[in-house]
């Protein structure tokens, strides 16, 4: 949809780009990055740096930005 399509005046392309962004940000929850004292990746987060098995630090970006859209992180 452009946005001269939008009957709103670019409300509803808002909302699908938001939910576009929400859809990424579920995605992406763990990205494999090398580990400091061994060769094997570590799953750590890329907005909060932490590593899986610890879970998110409790200011993660992603975790707030999914519970401000009303999705449980």
């Amino acid at each position: 949809m452009k946005l001269k399509d939008c009957h709103d005046g670019g409300i509803c392309l808002n909302e699908m780009l938001i939910e576009d962004l929400l859809a990424a940000l579920k995605a992406v929850e763990w990205v494999d990055e090398a580990g400091d004292d061994s060769d094997e990746p570590l799953p750590v987060c890329p907005w909060c740096r932490c590593i899986e098995w610890n879970g998110h630090a409790p200011d993660c970006p992603r975790q707030a930005a999914l519970a401000a859209a009303g999705d449980t992180p």
